[in-house]
C-alpha cells in the first residue's frame, strides 16, 4: 500500500501478487487480486490485468461496487488494448451494478463520476482510431463515424462532470478540450487530394481554418470553465496543472489562427508552412497520492471507499 501510495505501482502489484498467492482466506486473497488488478493497469500491464479481472468475475461470488470496480477496471484495461467493444460492455455492466448500489445517491459519487469519465475515454480513443484517407467515399463515411466517436465521447464527459465529484469533474473539464483538440488536428490532417497545387493548397488550408475555428475557441472556454472550477474548490493536483499548460498552448495556437484567417490566403499558407502545427502529446495523468490534496480531490480505487 505504501508503493501505491508512493505511485510505484509496478513494485506494489509484486507485493499484492505474494499476498494473494501466500493468503489462506478467500476474503484475503480477493481483496489482494483487485489491488494487483489496480496495480498492474497503473504500470501498463493491461493484458495482465485484463486476464486477472477476468478471473476474478468468473471465480469469485461478488456484487455491488466490488463487482463494479472489477468490469471498470478490466474496461480501463481493454481500453488500452483496443478492445472498444468488449471495454463498452465492462463498462454498461459496472454501471448497472453501481446503480443498484447507489439508488438514488448519485451526486458526488466517485465510482458513478470515473465511469462516466472511461466512457468518455472510450470514445475519445476510439474516434482516434478512425482514419480520414482517401478515396473520397472513405473519407465521407470516417468523418462521420467520427464526428459519432467525438459526441459519444462529449456526453459521457458531461454525464461525469454532472455526478458533481470535484477530482473527476476536473479531469472530464480536461478531457472535453483534449476531445475538441483531438477532432481538430484529426481534421486538419485530413487527406487531400494529391493533385492540388501550391495555391489549391492555401485556399484549402484558409477554408479550413475558418471552419476549424470554432472548435479551438470552444477547446479554449472549456479549459477557462474547469480552471474556474478548480479554483472554486480550491483544488490542486496534476489535471489542473495540465489544463493550464493546455489553455496556454491553446491561446497561442489560436492567435497563429486569427492571424492567418486575416491575411490572405497566399500569404496565410506561407505562414503555415513557417510556423506549422505542432502538438505534445497529452497523457492521462495518473491518479493521486491520497497523501495529496483535500480528500475531496483523491482518486483511490473503489475498494478502498
Amino acid at each position: 500500500l505504501c508503493l501505491e501510495m508512493q505511485r510505484k505501482h509496478a513494485q506494489a502489484a509484486e507485493h499484492f501478487r505474494a499476498f494473494a498467492n501466500n493468503s489462506t482466506e478467500i476474503s484475503d486473497r480477493l481483496d489482494g487480486e483487485v489491488r494487483l488488478g489496480y496495480n498492474l493497469i497503473f504500470s501498463a500491464q493491461f493484458k495482465q490485468a485484463d486476464e486477472l479481472y477476468s478471473h476474478i468475475l468468473t471465480s469469485y461470488e461478488i456484487s455491488g461496487f466490488d463487482r463494479a470496480e472489477c468490469h471498470l477496471r478490466r474496461a480501463m484495461a481493454r481500453i488500452a488494448l483496443k478492445f472498444f467493444a468488449e471495454a463498452d460492455h465492462d463498462l454498461n455492466s459496472a454501471l448497472g451494478h453501481i446503480n443498484g448500489a447507489i439508488g438514488p445517491y448519485r451526486q458526488g459519487n466517485e465510482a458513478l463520476a470515473e465511469l462516466h469519465f472511461q466512457r468518455g475515454e472510450l470514445y475519445r480513443q476510439y474516434m482516434a482510431e478512425v482514419q480520414l484517407t482517401f478515396p473520397l467515399e472513405d473519407i465521407k463515411q470516417s468523418v462521420t463515424d467520427k464526428v459519432r466517436f467525438f459526441r459519444r465521447s462529449l456526453y459521457a464527459f458531461v454525464e461525469s462532470i454532472k455526478v458533481n465529484h470535484t477530482y473527476w469533474a476536473i479531469a472530464a473539464g480536461h478531457q472535453l478540450g483534449v476531445l475538441h483538440e483531438d477532432i481538430y488536428e484529426d481534421l486538419l490532417n485530413a487527406d487531400y487530394p494529391p493533385d492540388f497545387d501550391e495555391e489549391m493548397k492555401a485556399y484549402y488550408f484558409y477554408e479550413l481554418d475558418k471552419k476549424l475555428a470554432p472548435i479551438i475557441r470552444e477547446s479554449i472556454s472549456i479549459y477557462e470553465r474547469t480552471i474556474t472550477i478548480s479554483a472554486k474548490q480550491g483544488a490542486e493536483n496534476e489535471w489542473v496543472r495540465s489544463t493550464e499548460a493546455s489553455l496556454l498552448r491553446l491561446r497561442h495556437l489560436e492567435e497563429q489562427l486569427q492571424r492567418r484567417l486575416a491575411q490572405d490566403p497566399l500569404e496565410a499558407y506561407q505562414l503555415r508552412k513557417r510556423e506549422p502545427f505542432i502538438r505534445e502529446p497529452i497523457t492521462v495523468p495518473l491518479p493521486p497520492s491520497p497523501s495529496q490534496g483535500s480528500h475531496h480531490e483523491r482518486s483511490l480505487p473503489i475498494s478502498s471507499r
